[in-house]
């Protein structure tokens, strides 16, 4: 699928309307397009902080949290900066130094929260801590403007002063250090979201370098360093507040999905290794199976009673060995022997697996009785798989008497037995039961109870119950009593 691009010729051709018309109002009233100016830029941080703070329990990827949490100061300084520009009146007393000064502040508290940023991609952070640090230099770079502690940035009649120029130049060094720092990281972004923030440092640093061009505040260079903060805080905006809001992974949650990735991935080559090793292991125990029947049919008369016994327990054990490695290969493959997700009747479900199942119940007598079933959301292929192990596994630990298995199902919902949110399907036996020391243990991988001793059992059966339900959503559950029998409790989602 091709990948669209952020910023389209559309895109161009809006900003190009957009400008013309802000440098028109900038010729009849500057503070107004000013204004207009600074509290885009003020409103796209503070979205951004909302949704990173909001978000910061769930984010894999520290650099966003950490620079949501600086554009919210950041958005202060540039309110203070707007009401203080020379004419708002809103401070009086005071010049062009002083809106000035707030701009050189918020510029190395931007640039430098860009580079400090990346030193949290990879390592835990502290939100209330990182929010009270902030808070806290805020506090003091204010406090030093207000006591006149912050070298002057302009002086009405001569312009800008060495410190604001030298300043702008430091800040644009800053920013190119991000940029250099985007390039070795760029493992850890997504490509889009990479080329917009980019552009938006690229935007930056060039405002930067126009703000050292300026004579009065009013001016045209003023004016095109503006328009180039409007531009990059578009972009800031299209690659965490756009992004943020269509493609979450993206953005908070890359790293989860890199690793969601890379274990998929891990589970392919596993499951390779365990077709490989089963193809491997299978070969030798044939033919350690077949070489002791034959050693066991044409040489019998030859050997005492001790011999053929180690023989019978060579055969049992190859053929009992052969059976767990497929049970293995079974539940490693479960994931992906899924057929499509779709609506599925678990009257056909049970039905196919008991035309699966008619040889053992007809050679031990047992029957199956069922009401109708409801209809789930699911794969066919493994609610089939299900019904099978359960009355697979009640045919090999049935009692003397007759098996007896009867299968219901009743809504479980918020509004009790009317409209059902959750089915519960029971399946009971009449067989030899669990012991209740083990009835949270049979569904583990390998448990077997008290019948370790079975040739005809993995182990692996009710483990993989208990994957494909909760595959399915639901949980599996047993009540049973010993010598009376055993219930299992399903619950699907409706």
């Amino acid at each position: 699928m091709q990948k669209r691009n952020p910023v389209t010729l559309l895109h161009v051709l809006s900003f190009a309307v957009i400008f013309l018309a802000l440098y028109a109002l900038s010729r009849v009233n500057y503070l107004l397009m000013h204004t207009l100016v600074e509290m885009f830029g003020i409103v796209v941080a503070c979205s951004i902080f909302m949704i990173a703070w909001n978000a910061r329990r769930f984010m894999t990827n520290g650099y966003f949290l950490f620079l949501g949490i600086s554009l919210l100061y950041i958005g202060v300084f540039d309110l203070v900066h707007a009401l203080a520009y020379k004419g708002m009146n809103v401070f009086p007393g005071t010049d062009a130094n002083l809106p000035t000064q707030l701009w050189i502040a918020s510029r190395y508290v931007t640039s430098l929260s860009f580079l400090a940023a990346f030193w949290f991609s990879r390592r835990a952070l502290n939100p209330p801590a990182v929010l009270a640090g902030f808070a806290t230099l805020a506090a003091f770079l204010l406090l030093a403007i207000r006591l006149r502690l912050f070298p002057d940035c302009y002086i009405e009649g001569s312009g800008l002063t060495t410190f604001k120029i030298a300043s702008e130049y430091a800040i644009s060094v800053f920013f190119a250090g991000s940029l250099i720092l985007f390039r070795r990281m760029r493992r850890e972004f997504d490509p889009t979201i990479l080329a917009l923030m980019v552009g938006a440092v690229v935007c930056s640093i060039v405002s930067e370098l126009v703000f050292t061009l300026y004579i009065g505040v009013y001016d045209l260079f003023n004016v095109l360093g503006h328009f180039c903060k409007v531009i990059s805080f578009y972009l800031i905006y299209k690659a965490l507040i756009e992004s943020a809001l269509n493609k979450p992974y993206t953005l908070f949650f890359r790293q989860l999905a890199e690793k969601t990735r890379e274990l998929e991935r891990s589970n392919e080559e596993l499951e390779q290794f365990a077709s490989i090793v089963s193809h491997d292991l299978n070969a030798p125990l044939n033919t350690i199976s077949v070489s002791a029947q034959i050693l066991r049919e044409r040489h019998a008369e030859k050997l005492d009673d001790r011999a053929k016994n180690y023989l019978e327990n060579i055969v049992d054990g190859t053929m009992r060995m052969s059976q767990l490695i497929k049970s293995i290969l079974s539940y490693a493959r479960l994931s992906r022997q899924a057929g499509p997700v779709q609506q599925v009747s678990l009257d056909a479900a049970l039905g196919a697996a008991l035309m699966n199942l008619r040889s053992m119940l007809d050679a031990c007598g047992g029957t199956v009785e069922a009401c109708s079933l409801p209809r789930v959301r699911g794969s066919e292929v493994h609610l089939i798989q299900l019904f099978q192990n359960l009355i697979g596994n009640a045919v090999k630990y049935r009692r003397a008497e007759q098996l007896h298995i009867r299968i219901s199902a009743e809504p479980v919902g918020p509004n009790g037995a009317g409209s059902a949110s959750i089915w519960r399907i029971m399946v009971a036996d009449n067989g030899m039961g669990i012991p209740p020391h083990l009835q949270e243990r049979i569904f583990l991988p390998f448990e077997r109870g008290e019948q370790a001793d079975r040739s005809d059992s993995s182990g692996i059966g009710l483990a993989v119950c208990k994957k494909i339900v909760e595959q399915h959503g639901g949980s599996i559950a047993v009540d049973s009593e010993p010598g009376k029998g055993s219930r299992f409790i399903v619950t699907l989602p409706a």
